[in-house]
Protein backbone atom coordinates (compact mmCIF):
# COMPACT_ATOMS: atom_id res chain seq x y z
CA UNK A 1 0.00 0.00 0.00
CA UNK A 2 0.91 3.68 -0.05
CA UNK A 3 1.94 3.73 3.61
CA UNK A 4 4.50 0.95 3.30
CA UNK A 5 5.58 -1.39 6.07
CA UNK A 6 8.20 0.90 7.71
CA UNK A 7 10.89 -1.78 8.18
CA UNK A 8 13.31 -1.01 11.02
CA UNK A 9 15.49 -2.62 13.71
CA UNK A 10 17.46 -4.42 11.01
CA UNK A 11 19.98 -7.08 12.01
CA UNK A 12 21.91 -9.81 10.22
CA UNK A 13 22.07 -13.30 11.70
CA UNK A 14 22.17 -16.83 10.32
CA UNK A 15 23.04 -15.40 6.87
CA UNK A 16 19.65 -13.66 6.71
CA UNK A 17 18.19 -10.24 7.38
CA UNK A 18 15.92 -9.96 10.42
CA UNK A 19 13.77 -6.87 10.76
CA UNK A 20 10.60 -5.46 12.24
CA UNK A 21 7.82 -4.26 9.93
CA UNK A 22 4.13 -3.43 9.95
CA UNK A 23 2.19 -5.79 7.70
CA UNK A 24 -1.15 -4.39 8.85
CA UNK A 25 -1.26 -5.44 12.50
CA UNK A 26 1.59 -3.38 13.99
CA UNK A 27 5.31 -4.09 14.12
CA UNK A 28 6.21 -7.77 14.08
CA UNK A 29 9.39 -9.79 13.34
CA UNK A 30 10.29 -10.81 9.78
CA UNK A 31 13.21 -12.62 8.15
CA UNK A 32 14.46 -12.43 4.57
CA UNK A 33 16.98 -14.21 2.40
CA UNK A 34 16.83 -11.25 0.01
CA UNK A 35 14.02 -12.57 -2.17
CA UNK A 36 10.28 -11.87 -2.06
CA UNK A 37 9.56 -15.58 -1.69
CA UNK A 38 12.13 -15.86 1.11
CA UNK A 39 10.69 -12.99 3.17
CA UNK A 40 8.30 -14.20 5.87
CA UNK A 41 6.74 -12.98 9.08
CA UNK A 42 8.13 -14.98 11.99
CA UNK A 43 5.36 -14.36 14.54
CA UNK A 44 2.40 -12.21 15.46
CA UNK A 45 3.58 -11.53 19.01
CA UNK A 46 1.00 -8.89 19.87
CA UNK A 47 -1.89 -8.98 17.39
CA UNK A 48 -3.67 -5.99 18.95
CA UNK A 49 -0.96 -3.34 18.63
CA UNK A 50 2.33 -4.78 17.46
CA UNK A 51 5.30 -6.00 19.42
CA UNK A 52 7.59 -2.93 19.44
CA UNK A 53 10.72 -4.89 18.57
CA UNK A 54 14.27 -3.81 19.32
CA UNK A 55 17.47 -5.69 18.76
CA UNK A 56 18.09 -8.59 16.35
CA UNK A 57 21.45 -9.95 17.40
CA UNK A 58 22.76 -13.32 16.25
CA UNK A 59 24.48 -15.60 18.77
CA UNK A 60 25.08 -19.28 18.15
CA UNK A 61 22.26 -20.83 16.10
CA UNK A 62 19.70 -18.14 17.06
CA UNK A 63 18.75 -14.54 16.47
CA UNK A 64 17.60 -12.65 19.59
CA UNK A 65 15.41 -9.59 20.00
CA UNK A 66 13.31 -7.84 22.61
CA UNK A 67 9.56 -7.71 21.99
CA UNK A 68 6.47 -6.56 23.84
CA UNK A 69 3.09 -8.21 24.28
CA UNK A 70 0.14 -7.32 26.48
CA UNK A 71 0.47 -10.41 28.70
CA UNK A 72 4.24 -10.36 29.39
CA UNK A 73 5.45 -6.82 28.77
CA UNK A 74 8.89 -6.53 27.11
CA UNK A 75 10.83 -9.82 27.23
CA UNK A 76 13.64 -11.55 25.33
CA UNK A 77 12.65 -13.59 22.26
CA UNK A 78 14.68 -15.73 19.86
CA UNK A 79 14.28 -17.29 16.44
CA UNK A 80 16.03 -19.91 14.38
CA UNK A 81 14.74 -18.07 11.28
CA UNK A 82 11.46 -19.98 11.02
CA UNK A 83 7.97 -19.18 12.35
CA UNK A 84 7.90 -22.50 14.25
CA UNK A 85 11.28 -21.70 15.83
CA UNK A 86 10.36 -18.19 17.07
CA UNK A 87 9.55 -17.96 20.79
CA UNK A 88 10.00 -16.12 24.06
CA UNK A 89 13.23 -17.23 25.76
CA UNK A 90 11.99 -16.77 29.34
CA UNK A 91 9.50 -14.63 31.24
CA UNK A 92 12.07 -13.07 33.59
CA UNK A 93 9.68 -10.57 35.14
CA UNK A 94 6.19 -12.12 35.04
CA UNK A 95 3.36 -9.69 34.40
CA UNK A 96 2.83 -6.72 32.16
CA UNK A 97 6.01 -4.83 33.15
CA UNK A 98 8.39 -7.41 31.65
CA UNK A 99 12.15 -7.53 32.15
CA UNK A 100 13.01 -4.83 29.56
CA UNK A 101 15.99 -6.60 27.92
CA UNK A 102 18.61 -4.23 26.51
CA UNK A 103 22.27 -4.13 25.50
CA UNK A 104 21.96 -7.44 23.59
CA UNK A 105 25.39 -8.67 22.50
CA UNK A 106 26.77 -11.98 21.23
CA UNK A 107 29.23 -13.63 23.61
CA UNK A 108 30.49 -16.79 21.96
CA UNK A 109 27.50 -19.06 21.30
CA UNK A 110 25.47 -17.27 23.98
CA UNK A 111 23.75 -13.92 24.25
CA UNK A 112 24.58 -11.45 27.01
CA UNK A 113 21.97 -8.84 27.87
CA UNK A 114 20.79 -6.56 30.65
CA UNK A 115 17.37 -7.27 32.17
CA UNK A 116 15.35 -6.74 35.33
CA UNK A 117 13.73 -9.42 37.47
CA UNK A 118 11.99 -9.09 40.84
CA UNK A 119 14.63 -11.25 42.57
CA UNK A 120 17.81 -9.78 41.03
CA UNK A 121 16.92 -6.22 40.08
CA UNK A 122 18.71 -5.04 36.95
CA UNK A 123 21.64 -7.37 36.18
CA UNK A 124 23.66 -8.84 33.34
CA UNK A 125 22.22 -12.12 32.04
CA UNK A 126 23.47 -14.92 29.76
CA UNK A 127 21.40 -17.33 27.68
CA UNK A 128 21.76 -20.06 25.10
CA UNK A 129 18.14 -19.50 24.08
CA UNK A 130 16.58 -21.90 26.57
CA UNK A 131 14.77 -20.89 29.75
CA UNK A 132 16.75 -23.51 31.69
CA UNK A 133 20.08 -21.93 30.68
CA UNK A 134 19.08 -18.28 31.11
CA UNK A 135 20.85 -16.99 34.18
CA UNK A 136 21.72 -13.75 35.90
CA UNK A 137 25.28 -12.74 36.70
CA UNK A 138 24.13 -11.45 40.07
CA UNK A 139 26.85 -8.95 41.04
CA UNK A 140 24.75 -7.20 43.66
CA UNK A 141 22.61 -9.83 45.39
CA UNK A 142 19.09 -8.80 46.25
CA UNK A 143 16.46 -6.90 44.35
CA UNK A 144 18.50 -3.69 43.84
CA UNK A 145 20.75 -5.07 41.09
CA UNK A 146 24.06 -3.72 39.81
CA UNK A 147 22.58 -1.80 36.84
CA UNK A 148 25.16 -2.84 34.19
CA UNK A 149 25.89 -0.40 31.35
CA UNK A 150 28.09 -0.10 28.26
CA UNK A 151 28.30 -3.86 27.65
CA UNK A 152 30.92 -4.84 25.06
CA UNK A 153 32.89 -7.93 24.08
CA UNK A 154 36.65 -7.62 23.56
CA UNK A 155 39.38 -10.24 23.56
CA UNK A 156 36.89 -13.00 24.37
CA UNK A 157 35.62 -11.28 27.51
CA UNK A 158 32.53 -9.33 28.49
CA UNK A 159 33.24 -5.81 29.67
CA UNK A 160 30.75 -3.45 31.32
CA UNK A 161 30.38 -0.96 34.12
CA UNK A 162 28.14 -1.71 37.11
CA UNK A 163 27.48 -0.77 40.70
CA UNK A 164 29.37 -2.92 43.20
CA UNK A 165 27.95 -4.94 46.11
CA UNK A 166 27.79 -1.92 48.42
CA UNK A 167 26.31 0.51 45.87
Amino acid sequence: GVNGSAPHALGVALDRLFFSADAGQGDEPFVSDGTAAGTVQLADIDPAQGSRITGFVGAGPLCYFAAWDAAHGRELWCSDGTPAGTRMVADLNPGVLGSSPSDLIAFGAELAFVATSPTTGTELWLTDGTAANTRAIDLRPGSNGSTPQSVIVANGRLWFSAEGPSG
